[in-house]
């Protein structure tokens, strides 16, 4: 009962966090990111607001740590299957690291580079575009790229304990995770838009799935 309880509260704190930073990207990210096709409009943005840069980015942190615990209390309530669900806890502790890590460049170094590009021209604004690549690689196609594999490694074989809707949103999930990372790898900005607005909504809806899921199993089990 205890593991389903915790499953129910992981599942509710990662669809409230990743539904706040779905809000926190289309409302402040996208005029830093590359969705704002003005490189000077975007430095100006990053330097002129970094704490509501900052705070944006400590959005999708917490996203990230709260899907680990999400994926680990997924891992503790299917006991017979441990063998096979704990690769993908792996993965998504491996997901998580460069998730962070990429985060912490786009927060901590962006906003030095975006004002050294506005003060000293080309070849700063070429240091940040350099950066943003790499942010985009890191956290677009790797990190993006381990959650998919790791949300379809967990969401098929269990897919008995969830009702049909619940469990193929999590393929949703999967699949609109790995089309972002198709599109980080290829420089695609719109296929990068369209991934994201499909991918928010799928986690946000298997993971509130499976919260009511998990909460039934937890009182079932009182």
């Amino acid at each position: 009962m205890r593991n389903w309880a915790r499953l129910r509260t992981a599942a509710w704190a990662a669809a409230a966090t990743h539904l706040v930073a779905g809000v926190a990207m289309v409302c402040v990210l996208r005029k830093g990111l590359a969705t704002n096709p003005d490189l000077v409009s975007r430095l100006q943005f990053i330097t002129k607001q970094p704490v509501l840069w900052t705070m944006a980015w400590l959005c999708w942190n917490a996203a990230a740590l709260t899907i680990l615990y999400f994926f680990v209390c997924l891992f503790r309530v299917n006991e017979s299957d441990h063998g096979r669900l704990l690769f993908p806890v792996m993965l998504v502790t491996a997901a998580v690291a460069v998730d962070l890590s990429a985060e912490a460049i786009a927060m901590g170094v962006w906003p030095e580079v975006a004002a050294r590009g506005l003060r000293a021209g080309s070849t700063a604004m070429g240091q940040f575009e350099v950066l943003d690549r790499t942010v985009t690689m890191l956290t677009g196609y790797l990190a993006n790229g381990l959650y998919a594999l790791a949300t379809m490694l967990v969401v098929w074989p269990t897919r008995s304990d969830y009702p049909r809707a619940v469990w193929l949103a999590g393929l949703g999930v999967g699949g609109a995770g790995v089309a972002l990372s198709v599109a980080a790898l290829y420089d695609s900005v719109p296929a990068l838009v369209w991934s994201n607005a499909l991918l928010v909504p799928c986690i946000v809806v298997w993971q509130i799935g499976v919260a009511i899921t998990a909460g039934k199993r937890a009182r079932a089990l009182r």
